[in-house]
């Protein structure tokens, strides 16, 4: 049986490798954010020439800056959720809006998922 030698600086190189390849790719990544893409103007399928020249047009992915200005300044850029912690809210201060879809969400629940409405309650309470 042949045993493979294990290379001790292996992790540390693979890590390394890693580093430099997300650093590329960040790097282009902005570059093509900031520069654009180098695109052929066409018309009907064919290169544009100027003077006889080929005329080119760049193209930016807004995208691409989005992602980027996420991940260098996520505290301003980051998208934004409102999280309530519902024993901390106080239902004196809910709209009679809020209340309704509190309570159809209850009602919804304790009828195992059927569909009820507040005013369909409050049409069969008035009935009664």
């Amino acid at each position: 049986m042949t045993t493979i030698p294990v290379d001790p600086t292996y992790p540390r190189r693979f890590r390394e490798a890693e580093v430099q390849a997300d650093r590329a790719l960040e790097d282009e990544a902005v570059r093509r954010a900031r520069e654009g893409i180098r695109k052929p103007v066409l018309h009907r399928g064919k290169q544009v020439y100027v003077q006889g020249e080929p005329l080119f047009t760049n193209q930016y992915s807004d995208s691409l800056l989005i992602f980027l200005l996420k991940a260098c300044n996520p505290e301003r850029f980051r998208e934004r959720m409102e999280q309530t912690n519902l024993l901390d809210i106080d239902p004196d201060k809910l709209t009679p809006e809020q209340l309704d879809v509190i309570a159809e969400h209850l009602l919804n629940k304790a009828l195992g998922g059927e569909t009820v409405t507040v005013e369909a309650i409050e049409t069969t309470l008035e009935a009664t």
